[in-house]
């Protein structure tokens, strides 16, 4: 087995490249990293912060991932590569736990294959390993908690303090993993109250001090602003209603259909789409009649996840908000299946060997259809430009400004593109923009609405046909 991750490794290795799409998540989080290793605040991260458009991105994100790629700075001269490298090893990790986890049902060789190799390759069709994101980290983090939920009747104390531990390092990837601390200790607490005695009692409330001390403390030690769970708090404050939750649930149930439905070719998408019906159906029947070991706080931890995602509104994110959960998707569609004595085995293999083979064909046109436009010989002139003509202390206004930002080392925002000109307007005013640039590769509504109102006051600076630079010859 460890010969088969050897080679998957190196595989994965082979892969990578240096290019990236044009998604500027992933600047942010190698701008934070950047700023850990040179002991530079998050806060200052190139990033003008809009108050206006919450729902693009906080002024910082949560500090674990960055933390995690601060070392890329030091073995690498090139941090895209390195980061990929990274990734790499931690896609390596999450097939592993995906092995674990169905090798741990002990439903046979096959159940296994077909968990561990579909679950894996939807994930690698997803990009998630040359993605320069936290997904795939909290993803396997939450696999982690999800197999220690599943196999483990009594935990002992060393496993109590990993599952606070890898709690902590969820919430330090992503602002969502706070509700997987919420969980356990919440699970933990209920355990501990209803034993005699309050030496768990205690020992819960320790662990559970501890763990938030330590959080504050990381935060603290490398300059987290803080921002990151109020920004998300303040989202689902402002944005929670059924009709928001009702949206994001034919978002999700489009979503999860197109994992599978989407897998092969046009050939044979008719197939695919069929299949991807009967599998999430196998989901929810195994959801639902699941009656093993701790199956209620199985069902809790899954639906408690679902009701926050539901609430926070998705905001073109697709299936992001889904991954950390994926894996469980397809374990209540394989493995209760395998032990109902009322369908054959058979059927339930055929399912999803006929899953397996899409995947197989989607593995193959993979490199068909990837984005990477981040780093072309286009723009590439394009970040070389705005820092000849754009000075050090000139504010942009743009379409991608974490991209830019991180590229240029120019202080970069963005307006709302379904805003109103006045918007826009405010936040030139309020955050002193001197500067606008336009991509052909991205664009913006509202900030190319401007542009044609406001043509005789911007001046053309430099241009080619992938990018405009204008400067604004006045000042609010």
């Amino acid at each position: 087995m460890l010969i088969a991750f050897i080679i998957l490794e190196i595989l994965l290795l082979l892969g990578v490249n240096h290019h990236h799409n044009i998604g500027d998540d992933f600047a942010m989080y190698l701008q934070q990293s950047k700023n850990i290793f040179y002991g530079i605040p998050q806060w200052d991260n190139y990033f003008i912060f809009n108050s206006d458009y919450l729902e693009y991105a906080p002024k910082a994100y949560p500090i674990g991932f960055p933390l995690l790629l601060s070392p890329i700075w030091y073995f690498s001269p090139n941090q895209i590569i390195a980061a990929k490298v990274l990734l790499s090893l931690c896609f390596c990790l999450f097939i592993f736990l995906l092995y674990k986890c169905g090798k741990n049902e002990k439903q046979g060789v096959l159940s296994t294959f077909l968990f561990t190799s579909i679950c894996g390759m939807v994930f690698y069709i997803l990009d998630l390993e040359s993605n320069i994101l936290a997904d795939l980290f909290l993803s396997t983090s939450v696999l982690g908690l999800w197999i220690l939920l599943l196999y483990k009747k009594e935990w002992t104390k060393n496993e109590s303090i990993l599952i606070f531990i890898i709690c902590a390092i969820s919430y330090l990837l992503k602002s969502i993993g706070i509700y997987f601390i919420f969980f356990f200790s919440a699970y933990f607490l209920i355990k501990s109250w209803n034993k005699d005695g309050f030496t768990d009692l205690f020992r819960t409330l320790f662990l559970i001090g501890l763990l938030l001390l330590l959080i504050l403390l990381v935060n603290y030690m490398l300059g987290q602003p803080g921002s990151d769970l109020k920004h998300f708090y303040s989202i689902i404050s402002s944005n929670i209603s059924i009709e928001n939750s009702y949206f994001n649930l034919v978002i999700y149930k489009n979503e999860i259909l197109a994992i599978i439905g989407t897998l092969g070719d046009n050939k044979i998408r008719i197939l695919a789409k069929f299949l991807s019906y009967i599998v999430t159906i196998m989901f929810l029947v195994g959801f639902i009649l699941d009656k093993e070991f701790r199956s209620t706080e199985r069902k809790v931890f899954v639906l408690g996840y679902l009701i926050i995602i539901l609430s926070f509104p998705n905001f073109n994110q697709g299936n992001r908000y889904l991954l950390p959960i994926l894996p469980i998707y397809f374990y209540y569609a394989i493995f209760p299946w395998i032990q109902y004595e009322w369908i054959s085995k058979k059927i339930v293999y055929c399912i999803f060997l006929l899953c397996f083979g899409l995947a197989i064909v989607s593995f193959n046109k993979k490199e068909k259809i990837k984005d990477k436009i981040a780093f072309t010989e286009a723009s590439n002139t394009m970040y070389n430009s705005i820092k000849l003509s754009v000075d050090t202390q000139d504010r942009i206004l743009c379409s991608k400004p974490r991209l830019l930002g991180f590229m240029t080392q120019r202080y970069c925002g963005t307006v709302n593109p379904l805003g109103a000109i006045k918007k826009t307007e405010n936040f030139i005013k309020r955050e002193k923009i001197n500067t606008i640039v336009t991509m052909n590769l991205k664009s913006n509504v509202a900030i190319d609405n401007y542009i044609m109102s406001h043509r005789n006051q911007l001046e053309l600076i430099d241009s080619n046909e992938t990018y405009l630079i204008y400067k604004i010859l006045f000042q609010y």
